[in-house]
């Protein structure tokens, strides 16, 4: 492989970042407009019903994509006719689970002993099927790697849905409104991407292949099921233990850590797998482009939790106003989960990049029963317990998946594994310089404790960059792919014309 194939790849990566990157800009700010005004409309409680129900409705996401997105974008090869297959085997199992939700409905609003679920599974259910439907444009475009497409697709269906739930919260200042934000969401996206994608399915039929597909796609949904459920057990268990309203505190609190992690975390993902997979024949290439990955990932994602750590009570007081005020310590003990689901990410690239998706299902069969045994133990201690049980617990799976990982040549897992404990510590460290800074300081009022905060959460970052290597050289990778990320490439020359031409 030549010297000049690895900058050309990280300059296609950071190409399509810059355009998921925009939209994702465009994406955070309507979420958090529309966060901020629904968090003033509703209460508590109507985040938590819905929440609730999400929760299980998810099951139903995580399974009606069957693991075939990944599938397709892994492939090194995907005919017509595999693709048309996909999306019907997609559409027809979007459509049994949401059959299947509105059939088993009573039994959820069982679980909770809460009135009313019943109700808010069926109105969900339809969401599923139309993400179904959506599955294979998504995954065509991404293995084309047409990120501006996915961006706007994404920013339109994200602007109708708030604008729908903050209608219906006007109107009826009740939990539809949530409902009807999923449901424009799900609708406004399929219409995108197909609009977009320009491809109408043809009539399933068979084709070598497709077996080999569905089978690389059972195995990531069986392993995204299992994350899934273990993921989601903390909504599960505080909402049969605490009831709607702990939940809706639980839920904001996690919300408001997710939605600046989530602008990097899927767009991330989105870029590496397509770029990771054209590496997998070549081990040297790929344990370069997993490195540069993961420390651009660690850095961004790490930044804003620690900014995030640090000023807690103002973003509170900010966008969710003064009637969740308990959310702060419970974002705060989330932060720990955040940071190591961010490394877990870097570690599930390997595995569908590679092609690993069975050793990845051995993993998580092993692995998730723990997380979700920490969880069910922490429970003893609250909504805070259960929230410090889910950071351990993610801890111990982003260790666990990098021992997993140790016999795989392409995968340098000593290397990630020291460099993001270094990562961590120097974020970890400033974090909490910060918020001591911004607690003793509170007196001063929320904006000037946080302005204290921050600035000396900067002046350690500052120190950590001039004393520890391993850090310096992450911040300036990381700088090096934003700046190809924010450049857009030159235009290619036309020829000249000559007198003979």
């Amino acid at each position: 492989m030549s010297a000049q194939t690895i900058p050309d790849r990280a300059r296609r990566a950071a190409s399509g970042a810059r355009a998921v990157a925009l939209g994702q800009a465009c994406r955070f700010l309507l979420q958090l407009a529309g966060l901020t005004a629904l968090a003033r409309l509703l209460t508590p409680a109507d985040f938590g019903l819905v929440a609730m129900v999400t929760a299980v409705v998810g099951i139903g996401e995580v399974l009606r994509d069957f693991g075939l997105s990944s599938a397709a974008i892994q492939a090194r090869q995907l005919s017509r006719q595999q693709r048309d297959n996909l999306f019907w085997l997609n559409a027809g199992i979007g459509a049994a689970l949401a059959l299947g939700l509105v059939v088993c409905a009573p039994l959820v609003q069982s679980f909770y002993g809460q009135d009313g679920l019943s109700s808010v599974v069926m109105m969900l259910a339809p969401a599923v099927l139309l993400n179904a439907l959506s599955t294979q444009y998504r995954a065509g475009l991404t293995r084309d790697l047409r990120f501006t497409a996915l961006a706007v697709s994404d920013v339109v269906a994200q602007a109708v849905a708030v604008a729908v739930a903050v209608t219906v919260a006007l109107t009826r200042g009740d939990y539809l409104a949530l409902v009807g934000q999923q449901l424009a969401l799900a609708l406004a996206g399929l219409v995108m991407l197909a609009v977009w994608s320009r491809w109408v399915p043809g009539l399933p039929r068979r084709a070598d292949g497709t077996s080999r597909l569905v089978r690389f796609g059972g195995n990531v949904a069986a392993t995204q099921l299992l994350g899934y459920l273990s993921r989601n057990v903390d909504t599960l268990v505080i909402g049969r233990a605490f009831g709607e309203a702990a939940v809706g505190l639980y839920g904001r609190a996690f919300q408001l850590l997710m939605l600046p992690l989530s602008q990097i975390n899927g767009p991330a993902t989105s870029v590496a797998l397509p770029v990771l997979s054209r590496s997998q024949d070549d081990p040297a290439d790929f344990r370069r482009m997993i490195l540069r990955s993961q420390t651009v990932l660690l850095t961004l994602v790490l930044a804003a939790i620690s900014l995030l750590f640090t000023t807690a009570p103002l973003v509170v007081a900010t966008f969710l106003g003064d009637q969740w005020d308990a959310v702060v310590p419970v974002m705060r003990v989330l932060c720990l989960g955040g940071a190591f689901q961010a490394a877990g990410y870097v570690s599930y690239w390997c595995f569908v990049a590679l092609g690993r998706t069975g050793s990845h299902l051995r993993f998580t069969l092993v692995s998730r029963p723990l997380l979700v045994g920490a969880v069910v133990v922490g429970s003893a201690g609250g909504v805070l317990g259960v929230a410090g049980a889910y950071g351990l617990g993610v801890m111990v799976v982003w260790f666990g998946g990098l021992w997993w990982l140790r016999a795989e040549a392409a995968v340098p897992t000593r290397q990630m594994l020291t460099d993001g404990l270094v990562l961590v510590t120097v974020f970890g460290v400033s974090a909490g310089v910060g918020a001591g800074v911004s607690t003793s300081s509170g007196q001063s009022g929320l904006v000037a404790a946080a302005a204290l905060g921050v600035g000396a959460q900067l002046l350690t970052l500052a120190v950590a960059y001039l004393t520890v290597r391993r850090f310096r050289a992450s911040a300036r990778a990381t700088t090096e792919f934003v700046r190809l990320a924010v450049r857009r490439p030159p235009r290619p020359k036309s020829p000249r014309r000559t007198d003979d031409g």
